[in-house]
């Protein structure tokens, strides 16, 4: 089987970030001739019913992954990694794992990687409605650039709260994978 044909790198449309944002507008304007006072509930029901659409369709499946190039977000690892990448997985639960990484190159010794669990959020309230908050409260660990790394072999980023921007990822699906899930979705 040919490999480049059993990843697929998708991304977020313009066109739907562009309805992402007027549905983000929207929701939080009254409806004509209604107070705040008395559509409170109502507007926060909205929000919540939006937010919870949002983060279902950010959601990654047991076949998808989201990547981006993190080199701005990450300075301090910058230096050791031509490019650094970091991969994100968003479970439908709100949590999440953040890798991050070099971007792989053959033959230039091994490969260091730091990564953590914590919980994502949508609609950050930024203005930027492709935005997600992750809080990674245990921060990361692992085997890191070796200049980076503590006496014990393991280099950590304490706990950090970090903005990411969807529309500038790829979500990368496995294939052959999602043809699997697509299968035992039409057996139930």
């Amino acid at each position: 089987a040919d490999p480049s044909k059993t990843f697929a790198l998708r991304r977020l449309t313009n066109a739907f970030a562009q309805a992402l944002h007027i549905a983000v507008a929207c929701s939080v304007e009254l409806p004509a001739g209604r107070s705040c006072e008395s559509n409170a509930d109502e507007e926060d029901e909205a929000e919540d019913a939006l937010a919870e659409t949002v983060a279902l369709r950010f959601a990654n499946t047991a076949a998808s992954r989201y990547r981006y190039i993190a080199t701005a977000d990450w300075p301090e690892f910058a230096a050791f990694s031509e490019e650094l990448l970091a991969w994100l997985d968003l479970s439908p639960s709100g949590l999440a794992t953040y890798t991050l990484g070099p971007k792989a190159s053959a033959g230039h010794g091994s490969a260091w990687s730091l990564s953590g669990e914590g919980c994502w959020r949508v609609l950050p309230g930024s203005g930027n409605p492709t935005e997600v908050v992750l809080e990674m409260i245990q921060g990361l660990s692992g085997c890191g650039p070796a200049q980076a790394e503590s006496e014990s072999g393991v280099a950590s980023v304490p706990p950090f709260a970090l903005g990411v921007d969807l529309h500038s990822c790829a979500r990368i699906v496995d294939l052959a994978l999602a043809a699997q899930e697509d299968e035992e979705m039409d057996d139930e």
